[in-house]
């Protein structure tokens, strides 16, 4: 709204790109932030012992619901100037296809960095070997990318003392919890499209 109220008032061009453009940095930071908080190292393991109530949820969605029609109400009480915007579709499409764009470009630059990432972990495990000091660092492990070299080089640790059935036990765990996870994300973000749709 506040994007289309922009496009409605008569702004300087160069103030309504630079305008739009902090916007789409916005949402691109605040996507990676949330990539980094849920996805980045530990693959939704902040979720897996996270058990809902259905009783919490549904009491959650009533108060989310009361108080969007509270903030409504709210505004238009306090503010009976109502601004009618006749904007085209066109402007209304390219406000959510900016949105979807720096949505993407979040997750673009994320998949950079993980290739980045993986190469300055190469390059620190080369002088890390190179005065004799240990390799494993939980820092720049990536779990699922270098599963296999991280088990090879935990050997030398306290994995002796457990059995590999465990470690298979619980990768099996890890991966079953990640399906339902992914799969849940996925019903979000196509809500998440049903409601911007329902906008337009």
């Amino acid at each position: 709204l506040i994007l289309d109220l922009s496009v409605y008032m008569n702004l300087n061009y160069f103030i309504l790109i630079m305008f739009y453009i902090s916007i789409m940095f916005t949402v691109l930071y605040s996507f990676r932030l949330i990539f980094y908080m849920i996805n980045n190292y530990m693959k939704f393991l902040s979720y897996q012992n996270c058990i809902d109530s259905q009783l919490m949820n549904f009491s959650m969605m009533i108060m989310f619901i009361y108080s969007v029609i509270g903030g409504s109400l709210f505004n238009w009480i306090l503010f009976n100037s109502l601004i009618l915007m006749n904007l085209s579709l066109y402007i209304k499409l390219f406000v959510i296809f900016l949105i979807f764009f720096s949505l993407i470009m979040g997750l673009m630059v994320n998949m950079f960095e993980n290739k980045l990432m993986l190469k300055m972990s190469m390059m620190f495990k080369f002088f890390k070997s190179m005065w004799m000091m240990n390799y494993f660092s939980s820092f720049y492990s990536k779990f699922i990318l270098m599963n296999s070299l991280m088990i090879l080089e935990m050997e030398n640790v306290w994995d002796k003392m457990v059995d590999d059935s465990v470690f298979g036990y619980f990768f099996m765990k890890m991966m079953i919890f990640e399906y339902i996870l992914n799969k849940n994300f996925i019903y979000y973000l196509f809500m998440m499209i049903l409601f911007l749709m329902l906008l337009v």
